[in-house]
């Protein structure tokens, strides 16, 4: 009996062990601000008349664009420039040059970049042949001053490496005018189209009609965008901006979306993420507390995914649990 409750001590001293060593260790655990290091963090603008929230927002009120983005830690600011033409041959502008020039230059006076963002209509013919078209009309758009493109073509025809050639060519042209190449890219659910693609940044559309962090299958969702889904071991090639909807139709408030993703950035990888990016700053006033939802989370200290912190205290307290066992089991051989 005597020899029975010395092991039982030993047991529960093992595990006490285990326990207090979580309790010391935790606060040592890898820690880090939102605002250091996601520092690539962005906004859609579309300053377009139809949107509710905040309508024509660049034209009529510039100085809370400015002031805005300047206190939420944005480094880029991606300004609706225009759509391509039905046979893709122009870039059809939305406002003139004096328009672009003064957004630039309010922004730029707060240190951020302004990249042109420009959709399609239709599917975007982006064959070999007709690639040389579209990248002079891309370095047109850059003389009027951005810092960038942000390239969101949605359908083309073609495959899906056409595509991908295209959106790689891009980068080199950009790089060759010293501008910055992003892309809008669907979230990645088959896992390969992230990994091939080479450019500053891949803005991650990490949404459909509402946030795809409010699908019962986001975790999955999450996992397949940095290409660590079932098995998968395929990151993103570059660095990945991560969308987030703040929308009308979305049924929860963007604090706990951003909730949703400090699960995610504990719970699973995130190869290469390197900011979020706001959709849609005109929807930034769904909730009156929007922004100061924004800011707070920014700032918030949260420990990072480490798969092998606890790796050596397991092997510590699984070798206190051996120990105890096998002094049991002497025990009670000579019992």
């Amino acid at each position: 009996m005597l020899r029975e409750t010395n092991y039982m001590r030993k047991s529960k001293l093992a595990v006490a062990t285990f326990f207090v060593a979580v309790l010391i260790i935790m606060p040592l655990l890898p820690t880090t601000f939102h605002a250091s290091a996601y520092s690539a963090n962005a906004v859609w603008i579309q300053d377009m008349s139809w949107v509710r929230m905040n309508p024509s927002i660049l034209t009529t009120n510039l100085t809370k664009v400015v002031d805005d983005l300047s206190h939420g830690n944005m480094k880029f600011a991606f300004v609706f420039t225009g759509y391509w033409n039905a046979d893709n041959s122009t870039i059809m502008y939305n406002e003139n040059d004096s328009v672009f020039t003064t957004v630039i230059n309010a922004l730029h006076a707060v240190n951020i970049k302004v990249l042109a963002w420009v959709e399609n209509e239709g599917a975007m013919n982006v064959s070999a042949a007709n690639r040389q078209i579209l990248y002079g009309q891309i370095s047109t758009c850059m003389n009027k001053g951005f810092d960038g493109y942000n390239d969101d073509i949605e359908d083309w025809n073609g495959t899906l490496q056409n595509w991908i050639d295209y959106e790689n060519n891009c980068t080199a042209v950009l790089h060759g005018l010293e501008k910055l190449m992003t892309a809008d890219v669907a979230w990645d659910w088959q896992q390969n189209t992230n990994q091939y693609l080479h450019m500053d940044y891949i803005v991650s559309m990490f949404y459909s009609k509402v946030s795809t962090l409010e699908s019962p299958d986001a975790a999955a969702s999450w996992q397949e965008d940095f290409g660590e889904y079932n098995g998968h071991n395929t990151p993103p090639a570059s660095p990945m901006i991560m969308g987030i909807m703040n929308y009308y139709g979305n049924e929860y408030p963007l604090t706990w979306q951003l909730e949703q993703v400090d699960n995610y950035l504990t719970t699973y990888e995130h190869p290469q993420l390197a900011g979020f990016c706001l959709w849609l700053y005109e929807y930034m006033g769904t909730n009156a507390d929007d922004w100061s939802q924004w800011n707070n989370w920014i700032v918030i200290e949260i420990p990072e995914f480490q798969p092998f912190f606890f790796l050596p205290l397991l092997m510590t307290a699984t070798l206190l649990a051996v120990r105890v066992y096998k002094k049991k089991t002497l025990e009670s051989d000579e019992r």
